[in-house]
Protein backbone atom coordinates (compact mmCIF):
# COMPACT_ATOMS: atom_id res chain seq x y z
CA UNK A 1 0.00 0.00 0.00
CA UNK A 2 1.32 3.44 -1.04
CA UNK A 3 1.02 6.12 1.12
CA UNK A 4 1.35 9.55 -0.30
CA UNK A 5 2.25 12.44 1.58
CA UNK A 6 0.73 16.09 0.29
CA UNK A 7 1.35 19.29 1.44
CA UNK A 8 -1.04 22.53 0.34
CA UNK A 9 0.77 25.66 1.43
CA UNK A 10 -1.19 29.19 1.09
CA UNK A 11 -0.51 30.57 -1.82
CA UNK A 12 -3.00 33.37 -2.46
CA UNK A 13 -3.99 36.64 0.02
CA UNK A 14 -7.47 34.84 0.53
CA UNK A 15 -5.91 32.18 2.56
CA UNK A 16 -3.93 34.13 4.73
CA UNK A 17 -4.45 33.02 8.40
CA UNK A 18 -6.00 29.46 7.28
CA UNK A 19 -3.48 26.65 9.08
CA UNK A 20 -2.03 24.67 6.50
CA UNK A 21 -0.55 20.90 7.47
CA UNK A 22 1.03 17.77 6.43
CA UNK A 23 -1.86 14.99 5.97
CA UNK A 24 -1.45 11.27 4.48
CA UNK A 25 -3.81 9.88 2.15
CA UNK A 26 -4.16 5.74 2.11
CA UNK A 27 -5.36 3.43 -0.57
CA UNK A 28 -9.23 2.65 0.72
CA UNK A 29 -9.47 -0.60 2.15
CA UNK A 30 -12.68 -2.72 2.23
CA UNK A 31 -14.90 -2.40 4.93
CA UNK A 32 -15.15 -4.93 7.96
CA UNK A 33 -18.59 -6.22 6.50
CA UNK A 34 -16.60 -7.03 3.13
CA UNK A 35 -15.34 -10.31 4.44
CA UNK A 36 -15.55 -13.45 2.13
CA UNK A 37 -18.64 -15.24 2.65
CA UNK A 38 -20.84 -17.69 1.66
CA UNK A 39 -24.09 -16.81 0.37
CA UNK A 40 -27.11 -18.51 0.40
CA UNK A 41 -30.15 -17.25 -1.15
CA UNK A 42 -32.95 -17.32 0.09
CA UNK A 43 -32.30 -17.52 3.64
CA UNK A 44 -36.02 -19.16 4.17
CA UNK A 45 -37.97 -21.59 1.99
CA UNK A 46 -41.43 -23.07 2.94
CA UNK A 47 -41.96 -26.56 1.86
CA UNK A 48 -45.24 -28.82 1.56
CA UNK A 49 -44.45 -32.19 3.42
CA UNK A 50 -43.07 -34.85 0.83
CA UNK A 51 -41.71 -32.17 -1.48
CA UNK A 52 -38.57 -30.13 -2.21
CA UNK A 53 -37.72 -26.89 -1.36
CA UNK A 54 -34.67 -25.25 -3.31
CA UNK A 55 -31.78 -22.83 -2.50
CA UNK A 56 -28.60 -21.03 -4.01
CA UNK A 57 -25.37 -20.93 -3.31
CA UNK A 58 -22.32 -19.13 -4.51
CA UNK A 59 -19.39 -16.66 -3.16
CA UNK A 60 -19.19 -13.19 -2.32
CA UNK A 61 -15.27 -12.92 -3.34
CA UNK A 62 -13.69 -14.85 -6.14
CA UNK A 63 -11.32 -17.23 -4.39
CA UNK A 64 -7.80 -17.82 -5.02
CA UNK A 65 -8.25 -21.77 -5.95
CA UNK A 66 -10.65 -24.59 -5.50
CA UNK A 67 -13.35 -23.89 -2.45
CA UNK A 68 -15.31 -26.75 -1.31
CA UNK A 69 -19.02 -25.79 0.29
CA UNK A 70 -19.35 -28.09 3.33
CA UNK A 71 -22.83 -28.60 4.94
CA UNK A 72 -24.28 -28.91 7.85
CA UNK A 73 -27.87 -29.81 9.08
CA UNK A 74 -29.76 -29.50 12.31
CA UNK A 75 -33.45 -29.54 13.19
CA UNK A 76 -36.43 -31.45 13.21
CA UNK A 77 -38.61 -33.85 11.05
CA UNK A 78 -37.34 -36.14 8.09
CA UNK A 79 -34.71 -34.28 5.42
CA UNK A 80 -33.08 -35.69 2.43
CA UNK A 81 -30.24 -34.66 -0.02
CA UNK A 82 -28.68 -35.90 -2.62
CA UNK A 83 -25.14 -36.51 -2.35
CA UNK A 84 -23.81 -33.25 -4.00
CA UNK A 85 -20.32 -31.97 -3.65
CA UNK A 86 -20.64 -27.67 -4.24
CA UNK A 87 -16.97 -26.90 -5.75
CA UNK A 88 -16.25 -22.87 -6.60
CA UNK A 89 -13.59 -21.44 -8.38
CA UNK A 90 -12.18 -18.33 -10.05
CA UNK A 91 -14.83 -18.95 -13.14
CA UNK A 92 -17.82 -20.31 -11.27
CA UNK A 93 -17.28 -18.38 -7.80
CA UNK A 94 -20.19 -15.68 -8.31
CA UNK A 95 -22.91 -17.74 -10.19
CA UNK A 96 -25.39 -19.06 -7.97
CA UNK A 97 -25.36 -22.86 -7.72
CA UNK A 98 -29.52 -24.57 -6.65
CA UNK A 99 -29.19 -27.58 -3.78
CA UNK A 100 -32.30 -29.25 -3.19
CA UNK A 101 -34.02 -30.71 -0.01
CA UNK A 102 -36.26 -33.55 -0.23
CA UNK A 103 -39.38 -33.21 3.14
CA UNK A 104 -40.26 -36.38 4.00
CA UNK A 105 -43.67 -37.54 5.25
CA UNK A 106 -44.18 -38.09 8.78
CA UNK A 107 -47.14 -38.51 11.33
CA UNK A 108 -46.73 -35.85 13.52
CA UNK A 109 -49.05 -32.75 13.20
CA UNK A 110 -46.80 -29.67 13.62
CA UNK A 111 -44.79 -28.00 10.96
CA UNK A 112 -40.74 -29.47 11.14
CA UNK A 113 -37.77 -27.51 10.17
CA UNK A 114 -33.93 -27.91 9.31
CA UNK A 115 -31.40 -24.74 8.96
CA UNK A 116 -28.65 -26.09 6.76
CA UNK A 117 -25.22 -23.89 7.59
CA UNK A 118 -23.04 -23.47 4.81
CA UNK A 119 -19.34 -22.67 4.71
CA UNK A 120 -16.06 -23.24 3.02
CA UNK A 121 -12.25 -22.50 4.70
CA UNK A 122 -11.13 -18.67 4.51
CA UNK A 123 -15.33 -17.36 4.29
CA UNK A 124 -17.79 -16.92 6.69
CA UNK A 125 -20.86 -19.42 6.95
CA UNK A 126 -24.51 -18.57 5.92
CA UNK A 127 -27.70 -20.54 6.65
CA UNK A 128 -30.75 -21.26 5.31
CA UNK A 129 -33.93 -22.32 7.44
CA UNK A 130 -36.28 -24.68 5.63
CA UNK A 131 -39.89 -24.87 7.03
CA UNK A 132 -41.67 -28.16 6.16
CA UNK A 133 -45.13 -27.06 6.14
CA UNK A 134 -47.54 -30.32 7.57
CA UNK A 135 -50.27 -31.20 5.67
CA UNK A 136 -51.35 -33.84 8.46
Amino acid sequence: MKIKRLFAPPTAAAYAGVAWAMFSVRAAQAPPDETPAVVVEPDAVSVPEGRSGTFTVRLSHQPAGMVRIDMRATGTGIWAAPPVILIFDQNNWNTPRPFTMYSGNDANTFDDFVIVTLSAVGYAPDTVTLTQVDDD
